[in-house]
């Protein structure tokens, strides 16, 4: 047993063919927005899964059935083709599940669900107020945004893709928020699932499955050391090599260590420009930092990150052994003083990673940790702690 303690400072799509009549169900007994519930046939679903092969079409798999299905629902509610009509609820059980809530200038709310229980295939769409054509027009916009985030989580092996949600219309758009809850085709099956939001002050995402939990949280409120884009890639890239090496020493999880870097690549790209290290900079100091100060910063806003992987016990004989790995990592940016000759500036970089995992004793030896309880064995047990 080895424990570890360190501390430091899109895939294309087919069409949706095929929309069946509105599903009548029975009104909420909760207060719920106006909304419109669409199923889609067993027809429409093989036609979207035409070039599948005919085993596929038996068992249409989660990516087929979710295929295109934000793009078009996007559009069709852009061109008013799909509206809000009727006071009604979604099933109790759902399989997946992928809601899309806007807030827009004025504090109008629009959500969007698509959704699938067994064969039936749902969208719900419900709006507190009546909508121009030009926030229409917005909304559709994110159409695209919001298949690339739904092709991600419905892989069979999940991933995390929302850069583009990240591109936020603040001409009319104030806040957007991601909900999505997917079944993984796994024996048992298991559930993932994902939170995400993002406004002009703040992007968040939480993530959280059988192989763990992920949160990742950007502070753009105070964006004082904002870089250019290629100077955000380079320290990013710095990031996930750090990531990389944290994973290594603490035999972290590839799989959920991944969407942890994908995660936090898609949040932490603010820069919108290589050309102007000024690009979008807010202070709130009366001087503003110099290219030679932001030079020796990282460019990042200011972020708090956070993986832990879900506790496993390896060890049938010892079950006070419990294999773990956390990692967290932050940074924390501040500007001070009242005058550019009379400056500060502080930039804080944290990490922590605690592991604990089973590994061989040496070269010439298999781990074997598959011996029943009553069988003689020595395990030999580990222990290293390191601060720097």
């Amino acid at each position: 047993m080895t424990q570890i303690s360190n501390v430091s400072s899109l895939q294309t799509m087919q069409r949706y063919t095929d929309f069946a009549a509105v599903r009548t169900l029975p009104p909420s007994t909760e207060k719920a927005v106006p909304s419109t519930i669409i199923s889609l046939s067993s027809k429409g679903l093989e036609a979207a899964a035409q070039a599948e092969s005919d085993a596929a079409l038996r068992q249409i798999s989660t990516s087929s059935r979710f295929r295109n299905a934000g793009i078009n629902t996007l559009e069709k509610f852009g061109t008013g083709a799909l509206d809000s009509t009727s006071q009604v609820a979604l099933p109790g059980h759902l399989d997946n599940e992928f809601t899309l809530s806007i807030t827009l200038g004025g504090g109008k709310a629009v959500s969007l669900t698509i959704a699938n229980a067994g064969e039936d295939m749902f969208i719900q769409v419900g709006s507190a107020a009546e909508l121009s054509p030009d926030e229409r027009s917005a909304i559709a916009n994110l159409g695209q945004a919001f298949q690339s985030a739904i092709d991600g989580l419905t892989q069979n092996v999940p991933q995390v893709r929302l850069a583009e949600l990240t591109r936020l219309d603040t001409a009319f758009i104030q806040s957007i928020d991601l909900h999505a809850k997917t079944t993984l085709e796994t024996v048992p099956p298991a559930t993932q699932s994902l939170d995400f939001h993002i406004d002009s002050r703040q992007r968040r995402v939480s993530v959280e499955g059988p192989s763990g939990k992920i949160d990742v949280g950007v502070d753009t409120s105070r964006l004082q050391g904002l870089g250019t884009n290629q100077q955000q890639a380079k320290a990013i890239d710095n990031y996930l090599k750090t990531f990389d090496q944290a994973a290594t020493r603490g035999h972290g999880d590839r799989q959920l260590m991944t969407m942890f870097k994908d995660a936090f690549v898609d949040m932490s790209l603010v820069a919108r420009t290589d050309d102007s290290i000024d690009s979008g900079t807010r202070v709130i100091v009366p001087w503003k930092p110099s290219r030679e100060d932001k030079a020796v910063l990282t460019g990042l806003p200011d972020f708090s990150t956070s993986v832990t992987q879900a506790a496993r016990w390896s060890n049938p004989l010892r079950q006070d052994e419990v294999d773990g790995f956390k990692y967290e990592a932050s940074q924390d940016t501040h500007l001070a003083g009242e005058s550019f000759a009379n400056r500060s500036i502080t930039q804080s970089q944290r990490s922590s990673l605690s592991a604990q995992f089973h590994s061989e004793p040496d070269n010439s030896r298999k781990l074997k940790l598959n011996i029943a309880p009553g069988e003689l064995m020595t395990v030999p047990r580990f222990h290293v702690q390191q601060e720097i």
